[in-house]
């Protein structure tokens, strides 16, 4: 009879393991199914900002052509005029404006390269 009662018992600690261990299996594929799902909800969301983030280049780069168009004009404004203290300052404050430009370019194509890196370390 003592047997008997052992062997029940094992048999209920093996069934409580197999039901532990198939909880535990589970709860693992939850977890996953959630961080795929962050996962996805990131690309989704980067992918969504990506053609704001092109267009934003697209202006900056625009800006920046401006400009370097601007200091050539002014330029030869300057070797056609015989006042060039005057063009001189504001050729200084067209180059600060392009090298506003150039930083508003750079961090666009960071900021650019940042998303597409990060959504590609997803994939």
């Amino acid at each position: 009879m003592v047997r008997l009662t052992e062997a029940e018992a094992l048999r209920d600690q093996h069934t409580k393991v197999q039901k532990l261990k198939w909880e535990l299996a589970w709860a693992y594929i939850h977890e996953k199914e959630n961080e795929l799902a962050a996962k996805m909800e990131e690309i989704e969301v980067a992918e969504r900002g990506e053609p704001t983030l092109n267009e934003k280049i697209r202006q900056a780069e625009e800006k920046y052509q401006n400009a370097n168009a601007r200091i050539a004009q002014i330029e030869v404004e300057v070797q056609g005029l015989g006042n060039v203290g005057d063009l001189e300052r504001e050729k200084a404050n067209i180059a600060a404006q392009i090298r506003e430009g150039r930083h508003e370019l750079a961090e666009t194509h960071v900021g650019n390269l940042f998303s597409r890196f990060t959504c590609a370390s997803y994939e």
